[in-house]
């Protein structure tokens, strides 16, 4: 999901990010943005003490609200969902945690607990194009029941197909990525 796309459901966005320098040390940054503010440092905060970032949403629009889901499973489902290929591609997605007041939960752990199949690993070729296909079998989730086909490219879903009339009596989720096309 865009980072613009956060400011239509959201009135601003903080990031405090930690990487590693080049001496080895540790380094961070923090910045929030809005549309009133676009993109501002948001203080010097703490020492970071490990490599990573955390993203905060906040200033939740109503309009949003209503249509949104409401607990911590069902959001981390749905990214996860969402950001499919990069757990199933070779190197794996890092580590995301989507957490709130009530809890978290890790997306990288949903992947053994939603998936139902091996991944099973093809290449073919069509018109002198090589792709590379992977096919497992999810479970349903409550919001979504349809089968659907991910189709991939550099590295990320490009677009999410419903099966649903075309594969009569099959429940298959299957994930299709063009080379580094």
């Amino acid at each position: 999901m865009g980072r613009l796309l956060w400011l239509k459901a959201f009135d601003r966005v903080s990031v405090r990010s930690a990487y590693e320098g080049e001496a080895g040390c540790l380094n961070g940054r923090h910045f929030r943005f809005s549309v009133q503010g676009e993109v501002e440092p948001d203080g010097e905060g703490e020492t970071p003490a490990e490599v990573g970032t955390t993203v905060s949403l906040n200033g939740f629009k109503k309009s949003f609200q209503q249509s949104a889901l409401r607990t911590v499973e069902a959001i981390a489902r749905e990214v996860f969902e969402h950001c499919i290929w990069y757990f199933l591609r070779p190197g794996g997605a890092p580590n995301i945690t989507v957490a709130d007041d009530d809890g978290a939960v890790s997306l990288n752990s949903l992947m053994h607990d939603f998936v139902y199949s091996d991944m099973q690993r093809t290449s073919i070729e069509v018109k002198g194009e090589r792709f590379e296909m992977v096919s497992l079998r999810l479970k349903s989730s409550q919001r979504n029941l349809a089968p659907r086909l991910y189709w991939c490219a550099a590295n990320r879903v490009v677009v999410e197909e419903n099966l649903t009339s075309k594969v009569l009596g099959v429940l298959i989720t299957s994930v299709v990525n063009a080379g580094e096309a």
